[in-house]
């Protein structure tokens, strides 16, 4: 019997709209239970000792490459000596340090050509993520995107709540890698997972952290993260971590 080409479209319509995936990226999942619901929680593992942290973008920059209209004969601007390899200053290490770190976004706003030019390469702020540092593990990063700052300090201050009712408190999909953080009275557990690395031996990874501890390290964490922040703007006289100002309100470049 033919089928017309409106059948067809009805068979190939659905399959159009599925989201690729490697063939056992959904066993690896279900290995732990659907991540859509809570079956993974009970397998999951005690946390490795960790370590909470608010975590400042302090990247390189190199004119005339990462703005189109730069000037190459402009000097680019190095990492600042205690970024990590991915350009990110641990608000613990940024503690005394605030002049310095200051001082290295001030180089970054010299280099750019224009301050409106620099606002859309870095679409309006430089992110503040939080990082749990777990031991002899990969770690587990919470990007906060625009509103980085004010979105670190949301996620601490109810981290830091033991008293804030069971909640799923961070869901990030972003593209094939995935968290979700979700607390309970006692626990606050974790479950991480790559569809692009479905065989690695620590995908998916469920972890499970001890409330009051983490809350401990999470009001610390929102205390540093503060007092970093307040330097900061404080000494270029503009918010770059959180949505920009107008661009007539350039930060201070001179001291």
């Amino acid at each position: 019997m033919p089928v017309s080409l409106a059948q067809l479209w009805r068979r190939w319509w659905p399959r159009a709209l599925a989201p690729i995936a490697p063939a056992d990226a959904h066993e690896t999942v279900s290995r732990l239970g659907e991540a859509d619901t809570t079956d993974w929680m009970p397998s999951s593992r005690p946390s490795p000792p960790f370590r909470l942290d608010a975590c400042f973008e302090a990247p390189h920059y190199v004119p005339g490459w990462m703005l189109a209209d730069g000037s190459r004969e402009t000097p680019p601007v190095a990492l600042t000596p205690f970024a990590n390899d991915f350009g990110y200053v641990r608000a613990e290490t940024a503690i005394g340090q605030e002049a310095t770190l200051a001082e290295h976004y001030r180089r970054i706003l010299l280099a750019a050509p224009s301050w409106r030019q620099w606002r859309e390469a870095h679409r309006g702020c430089f992110d503040v993520d939080l990082v749990i540092y777990i031991e002899g593990e990969h770690e587990l990063r919470l990007e906060m995107f625009n509103g980085a700052a004010c979105g670190a300090g949301e996620l601490l201050a109810l981290l830091a709540d033991v008293d804030a009712p069971p909640d799923t408190l961070y869901d990030n999909l972003d593209q094939g890698w995935a968290l979700r953080m979700v607390t309970t009275p006692d626990a606050v557990f974790t479950l991480e997972w790559d569809w692009e690395r479905p065989a690695a031996d620590d995908c998916p990874r469920a972890l499970r952290f001890p409330r009051r501890e983490l809350a401990v390290q999470a009001g610390d964490a929102l205390a540093r993260l503060r007092h970093v922040h307040r330097a900061l703007v404080r000494d270029l006289g503009a918010d770059l971590w959180n949505q920009p100002p107008e661009p007539e309100r350039k930060p201070k470049t001179r001291r």
